[in-house]
């Protein structure tokens, strides 16, 4: 499991929108420093986290989310532009060929993995917005901190 802290801002049932501050998203982590969150330490962001333990507003909690969640994001959005990229560049290579264009096949693939690449974004952004509501990826309220934690 992948702990962070976070600050209740509103609760709704049982769901809570809390506010996590980047660096503290890295507290524990043996990769702090070397990721691309740390860059953006201090940061805000906001969240929409399940909220089992009855958290209100204003409180200071533990979040926790499945590791097997972060992966696979990851395993998304790096494998589908990859995919896509050599998809179109493989295609084109191959129309290239049956049609015999006039272009150098070099340009043609640079040209068609580029269009693969940028067309790859919105197929990542569909992905991660529908697996973002599974049951296992979204984070939850594990603890409830005393005040003097901040």
């Amino acid at each position: 499991m992948v702990c962070s802290r976070a600050k209740v801002l509103k609760c709704e049932g049982d769901w809570a929108n809390v506010e996590v501050t980047r660096s503290a998203m890295c507290d524990g982590c043996s990769e702090s420093g070397s990721c691309i969150s740390s860059l953006e330490s201090g940061k805000k962001a906001l969240a929409v986290v399940r909220n089992p333990l009855g958290a209100r507003a204003g409180d200071l909690v533990e979040l926790s989310i499945n590791e097997g969640v972060i992966l696979r994001g990851t395993a998304i959005l790096y494998l589908v532009p990859i995919a896509f990229l050599l998809a179109f560049i493989a295609g084109s290579l191959y129309l290239n060929s049956l049609f015999g264009w006039g272009k150098s096949e070099n340009a043609v693939a640079a040209l068609a993995g580029g269009l693969g690449l940028v067309l790859s974004f919105p197929v990542v952004r569909i992905i991660s917005t529908r697996w973002k509501y599974l049951a296992d990826g979204v984070p939850e309220i594990s603890r409830i901190l005393p005040p003097e934690a901040d």
